[in-house]
């Protein structure tokens, strides 16, 4: 299993301190989850059309209380 499929399934269930590259060359900590009872309690309803692309890892933000994506190619670790 690779670091980014071990985060993908761990934002699955618990929230998730990791490290990603913006498109801007700034490194990004996050904190996110997609565990839904975490998402229930917030009512954090998924926004757009719901297209699965392959490429990119979609996660509710948890400081910023806003849904957020980023590149798997631009992921850099898990810090939790």
């Amino acid at each position: 299993m690779t670091k980014l499929e071990e985060l993908n399934e761990r934002l699955k269930k618990e929230v998730v301190k990791f490290k990603f590259m913006k498109k801007n060359g700034e490194e990004r900590i996050a904190t996110g989850t997609r565990m839904s009872s975490y998402l229930e309690e917030k009512n954090a309803v998924p926004t757009g059309n719901g297209s699965e692309k392959s490429n990119v890892t979609t996660y509710y933000d948890v400081e910023k209380e806003g849904w957020r994506s980023f590149s798997n190619d631009s992921f850099i670790k898990i810090l939790n």
